[in-house]
């Protein structure tokens, strides 16, 4: 079982490689480059950013870090069981990122670009970011906090007796994005913990991941597309223990 991810930005380059070590338990290996996957491998790449994701990434040393170059990529290497593509909601709809996506996938089609028969696309919208998932854990919510902003935030909604990927944007200064993040911030201030985009290690301890993977299954309707993302690691998993 060999895995391609492509992901949009530096924290899911953090967040992918640590989840994935913790569920798997080492069971799945990293590899540096897409050639080198033999048996229960995977390889991650940063695109740079959800709009590079299909046009080539803003990265210099990545410049083919597109979907594009990643199914050729994959086709190249027909080791790969799949091409996984995890990118952010934003501001659309799961349905309307999932037509976006679509569309850019029809479209390599019309110029002869396609995944071979051999490999499956698994596509993870992470509604409404990856802050969102990260909100998802339980112990970190403070019940009755006196600082501002984490008090109004949590008045305007509570992220712990309800789903986090339902919370809109406060106001309009923020975009859900914004939003999200900023909450986060101040939830994980408000525990002496610091969280920083580019260096996510508050979120990626055993601990935490494991309050997460718990949230989902004890309340199965929250964090829907975590629940997603687990489960599809759950059927990976038992493929290669099996």
């Amino acid at each position: 079982m060999n895995l391609y991810f492509i992901v949009e930005g530096s924290t899911e380059s953090e967040f992918y490689p640590r989840f994935l070590e913790y569920y798997f338990e080492n069971s799945l290996t990293r590899v540096n480059f897409a050639c080198d996957a033999k048996e229960n491998n995977y390889y991650l790449l940063n695109s740079g950013g959800c709009n590079f994701l299909y046009s080539g990434s803003q990265i210099p040393k990545n410049s083919d870090a597109s979907l594009k170059n990643a199914i050729k990529e994959v086709n190249s290497n027909p080791i790969f069981n799949y091409l996984i593509v995890c990118i952010d909601a934003d501001e659309l709809t799961i349905q309307e990122r999932s037509n976006e996506f679509d569309k850019y996938i029809n479209e390599y089609k019309k110029e002869g670009i396609s995944l071979s028969k051999n490999c499956e696309f698994q596509l993870i919208i992470q509604n409404k970011c990856l802050e969102t998932w990260f909100l998802g854990n339980e112990k970190m919510f403070k019940k009755n906090p006196k600082d501002e902003p984490y008090l109004s935030y949590t008045k305007y909604y509570n992220v712990k007796k309800d789903d986090p990927e339902k919370m809109g944007n406060f106001n309009d200064t923020f975009t859900y994005q914004d939003f999200h993040l900023q909450y986060l911030r101040v939830m994980l201030r408000e525990r002496k913990n610091i969280y920083k985009k580019e260096k996510p290690d508050v979120v990626l301890s055993d601990e935490y991941l494991q309050k997460l993977e718990q949230r989902v299954s004890k309340k199965q309707k929250h964090l829907q597309t975590f629940a997603e993302f687990v489960a599809f690691c759950r059927q990976v998993k038992f493929k290669i223990t099996s």
